[in-house]
Protein backbone atom coordinates (compact mmCIF):
# COMPACT_ATOMS: atom_id res chain seq x y z
CA UNK A 1 0.00 0.00 0.00
CA UNK A 2 2.82 2.36 0.93
CA UNK A 3 4.54 1.67 -2.39
CA UNK A 4 1.43 2.58 -4.38
CA UNK A 5 1.01 5.83 -2.42
CA UNK A 6 4.61 6.78 -3.13
CA UNK A 7 4.11 5.99 -6.82
CA UNK A 8 0.99 8.17 -7.02
CA UNK A 9 2.79 11.00 -5.21
CA UNK A 10 5.63 10.79 -7.72
CA UNK A 11 3.13 11.08 -10.58
CA UNK A 12 1.43 14.02 -8.87
CA UNK A 13 4.73 15.84 -8.31
CA UNK A 14 5.79 15.20 -11.90
CA UNK A 15 2.53 16.70 -13.21
CA UNK A 16 3.04 19.78 -11.00
CA UNK A 17 6.56 20.20 -12.34
CA UNK A 18 5.35 19.96 -15.95
CA UNK A 19 2.56 22.48 -15.33
CA UNK A 20 5.04 24.87 -13.72
CA UNK A 21 7.39 24.55 -16.68
CA UNK A 22 4.53 25.06 -19.15
CA UNK A 23 3.32 28.16 -17.28
CA UNK A 24 6.83 29.59 -17.40
CA UNK A 25 6.87 29.08 -21.16
CA UNK A 26 3.38 30.57 -21.52
CA UNK A 27 4.44 33.67 -19.58
CA UNK A 28 6.72 34.62 -22.52
CA UNK A 29 3.59 35.68 -24.41
CA UNK A 30 4.04 33.55 -27.54
CA UNK A 31 0.75 31.64 -27.02
CA UNK A 32 -2.89 32.75 -26.94
CA UNK A 33 -2.99 32.45 -23.14
CA UNK A 34 -0.40 33.29 -20.49
CA UNK A 35 -1.21 30.20 -18.40
CA UNK A 36 -2.08 26.55 -19.05
CA UNK A 37 -5.84 26.35 -19.63
CA UNK A 38 -6.29 22.83 -18.23
CA UNK A 39 -6.69 22.93 -14.46
CA UNK A 40 -5.40 20.11 -12.29
CA UNK A 41 -8.20 18.59 -10.21
CA UNK A 42 -8.26 15.23 -8.44
CA UNK A 43 -11.60 15.32 -6.62
CA UNK A 44 -15.16 16.15 -7.64
CA UNK A 45 -15.20 19.50 -5.75
CA UNK A 46 -11.88 20.48 -7.33
CA UNK A 47 -13.14 19.59 -10.82
CA UNK A 48 -16.36 21.58 -10.38
CA UNK A 49 -14.41 24.61 -9.15
CA UNK A 50 -12.02 24.26 -12.10
CA UNK A 51 -14.98 24.25 -14.50
CA UNK A 52 -16.97 27.14 -13.06
CA UNK A 53 -14.58 29.07 -10.82
CA UNK A 54 -16.64 29.29 -7.62
CA UNK A 55 -14.67 27.99 -4.60
CA UNK A 56 -17.73 28.33 -2.33
CA UNK A 57 -19.57 25.78 -4.45
CA UNK A 58 -16.66 23.37 -4.09
CA UNK A 59 -16.77 23.75 -0.30
CA UNK A 60 -20.50 22.96 -0.22
CA UNK A 61 -19.96 19.90 -2.42
CA UNK A 62 -17.24 18.67 -0.06
CA UNK A 63 -19.53 19.23 2.92
CA UNK A 64 -22.45 17.25 1.50
CA UNK A 65 -20.17 14.49 0.23
CA UNK A 66 -18.95 14.05 3.80
CA UNK A 67 -22.61 13.54 4.77
CA UNK A 68 -22.87 10.59 2.38
CA UNK A 69 -25.02 12.10 -0.38
CA UNK A 70 -25.05 10.32 -3.74
CA UNK A 71 -24.27 12.21 -6.94
CA UNK A 72 -27.86 12.79 -8.06
CA UNK A 73 -29.08 13.82 -4.64
CA UNK A 74 -26.02 16.06 -4.28
CA UNK A 75 -26.74 17.67 -7.66
CA UNK A 76 -30.24 18.69 -6.57
CA UNK A 77 -29.00 19.83 -3.14
CA UNK A 78 -26.28 22.12 -4.56
CA UNK A 79 -28.61 23.44 -7.29
CA UNK A 80 -31.14 24.23 -4.56
CA UNK A 81 -28.52 26.13 -2.55
CA UNK A 82 -27.32 28.09 -5.59
CA UNK A 83 -30.86 29.19 -6.45
CA UNK A 84 -31.84 29.96 -2.85
CA UNK A 85 -28.82 32.23 -2.35
CA UNK A 86 -27.18 30.05 0.30
CA UNK A 87 -24.01 30.39 -1.78
CA UNK A 88 -23.03 34.03 -2.28
CA UNK A 89 -23.28 34.79 -6.01
CA UNK A 90 -23.82 38.11 -7.78
CA UNK A 91 -26.21 36.71 -10.39
CA UNK A 92 -29.79 37.30 -11.53
CA UNK A 93 -32.54 34.63 -11.35
CA UNK A 94 -31.98 33.26 -14.88
CA UNK A 95 -28.19 33.25 -14.43
CA UNK A 96 -28.53 31.41 -11.11
CA UNK A 97 -30.81 28.84 -12.73
CA UNK A 98 -28.31 28.34 -15.57
CA UNK A 99 -25.38 27.92 -13.18
CA UNK A 100 -27.43 25.56 -10.99
CA UNK A 101 -28.29 23.32 -13.98
CA UNK A 102 -24.69 23.31 -15.22
CA UNK A 103 -23.25 22.54 -11.77
CA UNK A 104 -25.94 19.90 -11.13
CA UNK A 105 -25.18 18.14 -14.41
CA UNK A 106 -21.43 18.31 -13.74
CA UNK A 107 -21.95 16.63 -10.36
CA UNK A 108 -24.10 13.89 -11.89
CA UNK A 109 -21.45 13.19 -14.54
CA UNK A 110 -18.52 13.42 -12.13
CA UNK A 111 -17.36 16.65 -13.83
CA UNK A 112 -15.42 14.52 -16.31
CA UNK A 113 -17.32 15.22 -19.56
CA UNK A 114 -17.94 18.32 -21.67
CA UNK A 115 -21.74 18.27 -21.37
CA UNK A 116 -22.13 20.73 -18.43
CA UNK A 117 -20.00 23.37 -20.19
CA UNK A 118 -20.47 22.74 -23.91
CA UNK A 119 -23.72 20.75 -23.92
CA UNK A 120 -25.80 23.53 -22.34
CA UNK A 121 -25.97 26.72 -24.39
CA UNK A 122 -28.02 28.87 -22.02
CA UNK A 123 -31.02 28.92 -19.70
CA UNK A 124 -33.48 31.79 -20.15
CA UNK A 125 -36.88 32.94 -18.92
CA UNK A 126 -39.43 33.33 -21.73
CA UNK A 127 -43.13 34.13 -22.07
CA UNK A 128 -45.91 31.73 -23.09
CA UNK A 129 -47.51 33.38 -26.14
CA UNK A 130 -51.11 32.61 -25.18
CA UNK A 131 -51.30 33.88 -21.59
CA UNK A 132 -48.08 35.86 -21.16
CA UNK A 133 -46.88 33.77 -18.20
CA UNK A 134 -43.14 33.28 -17.68
CA UNK A 135 -41.57 29.85 -18.18
CA UNK A 136 -38.06 28.38 -18.24
CA UNK A 137 -36.33 27.44 -21.48
CA UNK A 138 -33.08 25.47 -21.61
CA UNK A 139 -30.96 25.49 -24.76
CA UNK A 140 -28.91 22.37 -25.49
CA UNK A 141 -25.95 21.88 -27.82
CA UNK A 142 -24.80 18.65 -29.46
CA UNK A 143 -22.15 17.79 -26.81
CA UNK A 144 -24.99 17.11 -24.34
CA UNK A 145 -24.69 13.56 -25.73
CA UNK A 146 -21.59 13.04 -23.56
CA UNK A 147 -23.71 13.27 -20.40
CA UNK A 148 -25.45 9.98 -21.17
CA UNK A 149 -29.17 9.47 -21.57
CA UNK A 150 -30.33 9.36 -17.96
CA UNK A 151 -28.23 12.27 -16.68
CA UNK A 152 -29.14 14.32 -19.76
CA UNK A 153 -32.81 13.74 -18.99
CA UNK A 154 -32.27 14.55 -15.31
CA UNK A 155 -30.84 17.93 -16.36
CA UNK A 156 -34.31 18.74 -17.70
CA UNK A 157 -35.94 17.48 -14.49
CA UNK A 158 -33.50 19.62 -12.48
CA UNK A 159 -34.38 22.67 -14.59
CA UNK A 160 -38.08 22.03 -13.91
CA UNK A 161 -37.39 21.60 -10.19
CA UNK A 162 -35.70 25.02 -10.21
CA UNK A 163 -38.56 26.49 -12.27
CA UNK A 164 -41.03 25.54 -9.57
CA UNK A 165 -38.75 27.00 -6.88
CA UNK A 166 -38.65 30.25 -8.88
CA UNK A 167 -42.45 30.39 -9.11
CA UNK A 168 -42.51 30.25 -12.92
CA UNK A 169 -45.35 28.80 -14.97
CA UNK A 170 -44.89 25.55 -16.92
CA UNK A 171 -44.10 25.62 -20.61
CA UNK A 172 -47.32 25.52 -22.67
CA UNK A 173 -46.56 24.39 -26.22
CA UNK A 174 -49.23 24.79 -28.86
CA UNK A 175 -50.05 22.31 -31.62
CA UNK A 176 -47.46 23.89 -33.94
CA UNK A 177 -44.69 23.67 -31.35
CA UNK A 178 -45.54 20.01 -30.76
CA UNK A 179 -45.58 19.38 -34.51
CA UNK A 180 -42.20 21.07 -34.81
CA UNK A 181 -40.64 18.58 -32.38
CA UNK A 182 -42.14 15.66 -34.33
CA UNK A 183 -40.90 17.02 -37.65
CA UNK A 184 -37.41 17.72 -36.31
CA UNK A 185 -37.00 14.23 -34.82
CA UNK A 186 -38.12 12.63 -38.07
CA UNK A 187 -35.86 14.88 -40.14
CA UNK A 188 -32.88 14.51 -37.83
CA UNK A 189 -32.92 10.72 -38.30
CA UNK A 190 -32.15 11.26 -41.98
CA UNK A 191 -29.05 13.38 -41.46
CA UNK A 192 -27.64 12.16 -38.13
CA UNK A 193 -27.74 9.09 -35.92
CA UNK A 194 -30.24 8.79 -33.09
CA UNK A 195 -29.81 5.99 -30.56
CA UNK A 196 -33.54 5.52 -30.03
CA UNK A 197 -35.87 4.85 -32.94
CA UNK A 198 -38.90 6.70 -31.57
CA UNK A 199 -42.42 6.81 -32.96
CA UNK A 200 -44.33 10.01 -33.66
CA UNK A 201 -46.91 9.25 -30.96
CA UNK A 202 -44.14 9.03 -28.35
CA UNK A 203 -42.57 12.33 -29.44
CA UNK A 204 -45.99 13.99 -29.40
CA UNK A 205 -46.75 12.71 -25.91
CA UNK A 206 -43.47 13.99 -24.46
CA UNK A 207 -43.70 17.35 -26.24
CA UNK A 208 -47.23 17.91 -24.91
CA UNK A 209 -46.17 17.22 -21.31
CA UNK A 210 -42.82 19.01 -21.06
CA UNK A 211 -42.95 21.50 -18.14
CA UNK A 212 -39.82 23.31 -19.39
CA UNK A 213 -38.96 24.10 -22.98
CA UNK A 214 -36.24 22.01 -24.60
CA UNK A 215 -34.64 24.38 -27.06
CA UNK A 216 -31.33 24.85 -28.79
CA UNK A 217 -29.38 26.71 -31.45
CA UNK A 218 -29.33 25.39 -35.04
CA UNK A 219 -26.79 22.64 -35.65
CA UNK A 220 -27.63 21.45 -39.18
CA UNK A 221 -28.00 23.34 -42.46
CA UNK A 222 -31.19 21.48 -43.34
CA UNK A 223 -34.45 23.28 -42.53
CA UNK A 224 -37.91 22.08 -41.56
CA UNK A 225 -40.59 22.43 -44.23
CA UNK A 226 -43.90 22.21 -42.37
CA UNK A 227 -43.56 23.97 -39.01
CA UNK A 228 -41.59 27.08 -39.97
CA UNK A 229 -41.39 30.63 -38.60
CA UNK A 230 -42.80 29.80 -35.17
CA UNK A 231 -43.07 32.55 -32.57
CA UNK A 232 -41.24 30.52 -29.93
CA UNK A 233 -38.47 29.04 -32.13
CA UNK A 234 -35.77 31.38 -33.44
CA UNK A 235 -34.65 29.19 -36.33
CA UNK A 236 -36.08 27.02 -39.10
CA UNK A 237 -32.97 24.81 -39.05
CA UNK A 238 -32.63 21.60 -37.08
CA UNK A 239 -31.76 21.98 -33.39
CA UNK A 240 -29.58 18.93 -32.81
CA UNK A 241 -29.03 19.38 -29.08
CA UNK A 242 -32.73 19.75 -28.37
CA UNK A 243 -33.58 16.66 -30.42
CA UNK A 244 -30.90 14.57 -28.68
CA UNK A 245 -32.28 15.47 -25.25
CA UNK A 246 -35.90 14.89 -26.26
CA UNK A 247 -35.35 11.62 -28.13
CA UNK A 248 -32.21 9.94 -26.77
CA UNK A 249 -32.51 11.17 -23.19
CA UNK A 250 -36.13 11.60 -22.10
CA UNK A 251 -37.78 9.22 -24.56
CA UNK A 252 -35.18 6.46 -24.53
CA UNK A 253 -34.60 6.58 -20.78
CA UNK A 254 -38.18 7.20 -19.62
CA UNK A 255 -38.39 4.11 -17.32
CA UNK A 256 -34.97 4.80 -15.77
CA UNK A 257 -35.80 8.50 -15.45
CA UNK A 258 -39.01 7.67 -13.61
CA UNK A 259 -37.12 5.39 -11.23
CA UNK A 260 -34.50 8.11 -10.58
CA UNK A 261 -37.24 10.67 -9.84
CA UNK A 262 -38.93 8.30 -7.39
CA UNK A 263 -35.62 7.78 -5.57
CA UNK A 264 -35.08 11.55 -5.32
CA UNK A 265 -38.62 11.97 -3.99
CA UNK A 266 -37.87 9.35 -1.35
CA UNK A 267 -34.90 11.50 -0.29
CA UNK A 268 -37.23 14.45 0.30
CA UNK A 269 -37.03 16.35 -3.00
CA UNK A 270 -40.46 17.60 -4.00
CA UNK A 271 -40.30 16.88 -7.73
CA UNK A 272 -43.78 17.41 -9.16
CA UNK A 273 -45.29 17.11 -12.60
CA UNK A 274 -43.41 14.09 -13.96
CA UNK A 275 -45.90 11.31 -13.25
CA UNK A 276 -46.82 11.37 -16.94
CA UNK A 277 -43.69 9.24 -17.49
CA UNK A 278 -45.67 6.30 -16.12
CA UNK A 279 -47.35 6.18 -19.55
CA UNK A 280 -44.13 4.62 -20.87
CA UNK A 281 -44.05 2.18 -17.96
CA UNK A 282 -47.62 1.11 -18.72
CA UNK A 283 -46.94 0.95 -22.45
CA UNK A 284 -43.89 -1.27 -21.99
CA UNK A 285 -45.57 -3.46 -19.38
CA UNK A 286 -46.01 -6.60 -21.43
CA UNK A 287 -47.18 -8.93 -18.73
CA UNK A 288 -50.69 -10.22 -19.35
CA UNK A 289 -52.67 -10.76 -16.18
CA UNK A 290 -54.51 -14.06 -16.06
CA UNK A 291 -54.31 -17.64 -14.95
CA UNK A 292 -51.16 -19.70 -15.26
CA UNK A 293 -47.69 -18.38 -16.03
CA UNK A 294 -47.33 -14.71 -17.00
CA UNK A 295 -46.97 -14.08 -20.72
CA UNK A 296 -44.32 -11.66 -21.89
CA UNK A 297 -44.85 -10.48 -25.44
CA UNK A 298 -41.82 -10.16 -27.76
CA UNK A 299 -40.03 -6.82 -28.00
CA UNK A 300 -39.04 -5.87 -31.55
CA UNK A 301 -37.39 -2.57 -30.67
CA UNK A 302 -33.85 -3.86 -31.12
CA UNK A 303 -34.73 -5.12 -34.61
CA UNK A 304 -36.10 -1.71 -35.62
CA UNK A 305 -32.69 -0.28 -34.72
CA UNK A 306 -30.70 -2.88 -36.67
CA UNK A 307 -28.09 -1.58 -39.10
CA UNK A 308 -27.58 -2.90 -42.62
CA UNK A 309 -24.70 -5.32 -42.80
CA UNK A 310 -25.00 -6.59 -39.24
CA UNK A 311 -26.40 -10.10 -38.73
CA UNK A 312 -29.54 -10.78 -36.71
CA UNK A 313 -28.68 -13.81 -34.59
CA UNK A 314 -32.21 -14.55 -33.39
CA UNK A 315 -35.68 -13.05 -33.43
CA UNK A 316 -37.63 -12.21 -30.26
CA UNK A 317 -38.78 -15.33 -28.38
CA UNK A 318 -38.35 -17.61 -31.38
CA UNK A 319 -37.45 -21.28 -30.76
CA UNK A 320 -33.75 -21.83 -31.20
CA UNK A 321 -32.73 -18.35 -30.13
CA UNK A 322 -30.78 -17.43 -27.04
CA UNK A 323 -32.33 -18.48 -23.72
CA UNK A 324 -32.28 -15.87 -20.96
CA UNK A 325 -30.41 -16.99 -17.88
CA UNK A 326 -30.00 -14.76 -14.83
CA UNK A 327 -26.60 -14.44 -13.24
CA UNK A 328 -23.04 -13.34 -13.78
CA UNK A 329 -19.59 -14.87 -13.84
CA UNK A 330 -16.30 -13.58 -12.49
CA UNK A 331 -15.49 -11.97 -15.84
CA UNK A 332 -18.84 -10.38 -16.75
CA UNK A 333 -19.11 -6.76 -15.69
CA UNK A 334 -21.49 -3.88 -16.28
CA UNK A 335 -23.44 -3.92 -19.57
CA UNK A 336 -22.06 -7.31 -20.57
CA UNK A 337 -23.66 -10.65 -21.35
CA UNK A 338 -22.25 -14.14 -21.09
CA UNK A 339 -22.26 -16.50 -24.09
CA UNK A 340 -20.92 -20.06 -24.16
CA UNK A 341 -17.59 -20.08 -26.06
CA UNK A 342 -18.85 -22.97 -28.20
CA UNK A 343 -21.60 -20.65 -29.46
CA UNK A 344 -18.93 -18.18 -30.54
CA UNK A 345 -17.27 -20.86 -32.68
CA UNK A 346 -20.44 -22.18 -34.33
CA UNK A 347 -21.32 -18.61 -35.37
CA UNK A 348 -18.15 -18.58 -37.49
CA UNK A 349 -16.42 -16.75 -34.66
CA UNK A 350 -18.41 -13.59 -35.45
CA UNK A 351 -19.03 -13.13 -31.73
CA UNK A 352 -15.64 -12.46 -30.17
CA UNK A 353 -14.69 -11.31 -26.69
CA UNK A 354 -15.84 -7.70 -26.41
CA UNK A 355 -18.14 -7.70 -29.45
CA UNK A 356 -20.98 -5.23 -28.97
CA UNK A 357 -24.48 -6.60 -29.54
CA UNK A 358 -27.99 -5.18 -29.34
CA UNK A 359 -30.21 -7.34 -27.16
CA UNK A 360 -33.97 -7.66 -26.84
CA UNK A 361 -33.99 -7.14 -23.08
CA UNK A 362 -33.43 -5.20 -20.95
CA UNK A 363 -33.01 -3.08 -24.06
CA UNK A 364 -29.46 -1.79 -24.17
CA UNK A 365 -26.33 -2.76 -26.00
CA UNK A 366 -23.93 -5.12 -24.30
CA UNK A 367 -20.52 -6.64 -24.88
CA UNK A 368 -20.03 -10.38 -25.22
CA UNK A 369 -17.98 -12.30 -22.66
CA UNK A 370 -17.36 -16.09 -22.83
CA UNK A 371 -18.82 -18.14 -19.96
CA UNK A 372 -18.39 -21.92 -20.18
CA UNK A 373 -20.58 -22.79 -17.16
CA UNK A 374 -23.85 -22.07 -18.99
CA UNK A 375 -25.68 -24.03 -21.69
CA UNK A 376 -23.97 -24.24 -25.06
CA UNK A 377 -25.50 -24.66 -28.52
CA UNK A 378 -27.32 -27.65 -29.98
CA UNK A 379 -26.61 -28.33 -33.66
CA UNK A 380 -27.66 -30.68 -36.45
CA UNK A 381 -24.80 -32.20 -38.40
CA UNK A 382 -24.77 -32.92 -42.10
CA UNK A 383 -25.34 -36.63 -41.40
CA UNK A 384 -28.58 -35.80 -39.54
CA UNK A 385 -27.20 -36.29 -36.03
CA UNK A 386 -28.14 -33.78 -33.32
CA UNK A 387 -25.31 -32.91 -30.93
CA UNK A 388 -25.11 -30.82 -27.78
CA UNK A 389 -21.83 -28.86 -27.92
CA UNK A 390 -20.52 -28.59 -24.37
CA UNK A 391 -16.98 -27.36 -24.96
CA UNK A 392 -14.81 -25.41 -27.35
CA UNK A 393 -13.09 -28.65 -28.31
CA UNK A 394 -16.41 -30.16 -29.41
CA UNK A 395 -17.30 -26.99 -31.33
CA UNK A 396 -13.99 -27.09 -33.19
CA UNK A 397 -14.39 -30.82 -33.87
CA UNK A 398 -17.85 -30.48 -35.45
CA UNK A 399 -17.58 -26.95 -36.89
CA UNK A 400 -17.17 -28.04 -40.53
CA UNK A 401 -19.93 -30.65 -40.26
CA UNK A 402 -22.67 -28.37 -38.88
CA UNK A 403 -25.75 -28.20 -41.09
CA UNK A 404 -28.00 -26.08 -38.84
CA UNK A 405 -27.91 -24.45 -35.41
CA UNK A 406 -30.99 -25.66 -33.54
CA UNK A 407 -30.37 -23.75 -30.29
CA UNK A 408 -27.88 -20.94 -29.69
CA UNK A 409 -27.48 -21.63 -25.99
CA UNK A 410 -27.88 -19.42 -22.94
CA UNK A 411 -27.30 -15.69 -22.71
CA UNK A 412 -26.25 -14.79 -19.17
CA UNK A 413 -27.67 -11.43 -18.04
CA UNK A 414 -27.25 -10.03 -14.54
CA UNK A 415 -30.33 -9.13 -12.51
CA UNK A 416 -28.74 -5.71 -11.99
CA UNK A 417 -29.08 -4.90 -15.69
CA UNK A 418 -32.87 -5.22 -15.41
CA UNK A 419 -32.87 -3.24 -12.17
CA UNK A 420 -30.68 -0.48 -13.61
CA UNK A 421 -32.93 -0.14 -16.66
CA UNK A 422 -36.13 -0.33 -14.58
CA UNK A 423 -37.29 -3.23 -16.76
CA UNK A 424 -39.72 -5.89 -15.50
CA UNK A 425 -38.13 -9.27 -14.92
CA UNK A 426 -38.95 -12.08 -17.32
CA UNK A 427 -39.71 -15.62 -16.10
CA UNK A 428 -36.42 -17.38 -15.41
CA UNK A 429 -35.31 -20.40 -17.42
CA UNK A 430 -35.34 -23.83 -15.76
CA UNK A 431 -31.62 -24.20 -15.08
CA UNK A 432 -29.29 -26.12 -12.78
CA UNK A 433 -29.02 -23.45 -10.10
CA UNK A 434 -32.81 -23.42 -9.62
CA UNK A 435 -32.90 -27.21 -9.44
CA UNK A 436 -30.02 -27.24 -6.95
CA UNK A 437 -31.75 -24.66 -4.73
CA UNK A 438 -35.04 -26.60 -4.72
CA UNK A 439 -33.49 -29.98 -4.02
CA UNK A 440 -31.18 -28.59 -1.31
CA UNK A 441 -34.16 -26.99 0.42
CA UNK A 442 -36.18 -30.22 0.18
CA UNK A 443 -33.27 -32.27 1.53
CA UNK A 444 -32.85 -29.90 4.46
CA UNK A 445 -36.56 -30.20 5.30
CA UNK A 446 -36.31 -34.02 5.20
CA UNK A 447 -33.14 -33.93 7.29
CA UNK A 448 -31.12 -35.76 4.65
CA UNK A 449 -27.58 -34.94 3.59
CA UNK A 450 -26.81 -34.81 -0.12
CA UNK A 451 -23.48 -36.10 -1.49
CA UNK A 452 -21.12 -33.42 -2.77
CA UNK A 453 -21.28 -34.74 -6.33
CA UNK A 454 -25.08 -35.07 -6.57
CA UNK A 455 -25.36 -32.29 -9.17
CA UNK A 456 -22.80 -33.85 -11.49
CA UNK A 457 -24.35 -37.32 -11.12
CA UNK A 458 -27.86 -36.07 -11.89
CA UNK A 459 -26.64 -34.28 -15.02
CA UNK A 460 -24.98 -37.42 -16.38
CA UNK A 461 -27.20 -40.24 -15.08
CA UNK A 462 -30.89 -40.07 -16.03
CA UNK A 463 -31.84 -42.78 -13.53
CA UNK A 464 -30.18 -40.83 -10.72
CA UNK A 465 -32.00 -37.65 -11.80
CA UNK A 466 -35.34 -39.52 -11.71
CA UNK A 467 -34.55 -40.99 -8.30
CA UNK A 468 -33.74 -37.60 -6.78
CA UNK A 469 -36.85 -35.98 -8.27
CA UNK A 470 -39.13 -38.70 -6.89
CA UNK A 471 -37.38 -38.77 -3.53
CA UNK A 472 -37.50 -35.01 -2.91
CA UNK A 473 -40.59 -34.24 -5.01
CA UNK A 474 -38.86 -31.67 -7.21
CA UNK A 475 -39.02 -31.21 -11.00
CA UNK A 476 -36.68 -33.20 -13.22
CA UNK A 477 -33.10 -32.01 -13.63
CA UNK A 478 -32.84 -29.37 -16.43
CA UNK A 479 -30.46 -31.58 -18.41
CA UNK A 480 -33.33 -34.01 -19.01
CA UNK A 481 -36.02 -31.36 -19.39
CA UNK A 482 -36.32 -30.48 -23.07
CA UNK A 483 -38.06 -27.57 -24.82
CA UNK A 484 -41.57 -29.00 -24.42
CA UNK A 485 -43.13 -25.54 -24.69
CA UNK A 486 -41.98 -25.32 -28.31
CA UNK A 487 -44.13 -28.21 -29.56
CA UNK A 488 -47.90 -28.66 -29.73
CA UNK A 489 -50.03 -31.26 -27.96
CA UNK A 490 -50.59 -33.00 -31.29
CA UNK A 491 -46.84 -33.22 -31.88
CA UNK A 492 -46.36 -34.57 -28.36
CA UNK A 493 -48.92 -37.31 -29.01
CA UNK A 494 -47.23 -38.27 -32.30
CA UNK A 495 -43.87 -38.45 -30.54
CA UNK A 496 -45.37 -40.57 -27.76
CA UNK A 497 -46.89 -42.97 -30.29
CA UNK A 498 -43.62 -43.28 -32.20
CA UNK A 499 -41.57 -43.91 -29.05
CA UNK A 500 -44.10 -46.46 -27.85
CA UNK A 501 -43.61 -48.52 -31.01
CA UNK A 502 -39.83 -48.14 -30.92
CA UNK A 503 -37.24 -50.66 -29.78
CA UNK A 504 -35.85 -50.05 -26.29
CA UNK A 505 -32.71 -51.86 -25.14
CA UNK A 506 -30.73 -50.77 -22.08
CA UNK A 507 -30.20 -47.00 -22.49
CA UNK A 508 -30.93 -46.85 -26.22
CA UNK A 509 -34.19 -46.14 -28.06
CA UNK A 510 -34.46 -46.99 -31.75
CA UNK A 511 -37.39 -45.78 -33.83
CA UNK A 512 -38.05 -45.99 -37.54
CA UNK A 513 -37.10 -42.82 -39.38
CA UNK A 514 -39.95 -40.36 -39.82
CA UNK A 515 -39.23 -36.81 -40.96
CA UNK A 516 -41.92 -35.26 -38.77
CA UNK A 517 -40.72 -37.13 -35.66
CA UNK A 518 -37.13 -36.11 -36.39
CA UNK A 519 -38.15 -32.45 -36.67
CA UNK A 520 -40.00 -32.71 -33.34
CA UNK A 521 -36.88 -34.13 -31.68
CA UNK A 522 -34.82 -31.29 -33.16
CA UNK A 523 -37.20 -28.65 -31.80
CA UNK A 524 -37.06 -30.32 -28.38
CA UNK A 525 -33.26 -30.34 -28.48
CA UNK A 526 -32.96 -34.09 -27.93
CA UNK A 527 -29.52 -35.40 -29.01
CA UNK A 528 -29.80 -38.36 -31.39
CA UNK A 529 -28.16 -40.10 -34.33
CA UNK A 530 -29.46 -41.13 -37.73
CA UNK A 531 -28.13 -44.55 -38.78
CA UNK A 532 -29.56 -46.87 -41.46
CA UNK A 533 -32.95 -45.10 -41.59
CA UNK A 534 -33.27 -45.34 -37.82
CA UNK A 535 -33.37 -42.59 -35.23
CA UNK A 536 -31.22 -43.62 -32.28
CA UNK A 537 -31.57 -41.87 -28.93
CA UNK A 538 -28.96 -42.76 -26.34
CA UNK A 539 -29.80 -42.21 -22.68
CA UNK A 540 -27.56 -41.21 -19.79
Amino acid sequence: MQGSEEYLKELDDAVDALISLANEARSKGFDVALRVESEKANTLPERVVALFGYPDIGERISYWLSKGLGKRELAFKIADEILAGDISLDLGPAEKAELAVRVGLSIMTGATVSAPVEGINKVVIRRNPDDGSNYLSIYFNGPIRTAGGTDGALAVVLADYLRQKMGLAPYKPGPREVGRYIEEVSLYKRVQHLQYNSRSEEVRYVAEHLPVEINGPPTEKIEVSAYRNLRTVETNRLRGGAILVLNDCILQKAPKLLMAIKKLRAKGYDIKGWDWLEWFQTKSEEERVGEGCPYISPSYKFLRESVAGRPVLSHPQKPGGFRLRYGRSRVTGLASVGIHPATMYVLDEFLAVGTQVRIERPGKSAIVIPVDSIEGPIVRLKDGSVVRLESVEMAKKYAKDIDKILFLGDVLVAFGEFLQNNHPLLPAAWVEEWWEALISEAAEEKGEELPTDFIEKASKDFDEAIRLSLLFKVPLHPRWTYFWHDITVEQLYKLYTSLKTGEISENVIKIEFNQEIKEILEVLGVPHKLIDREIIIEGG
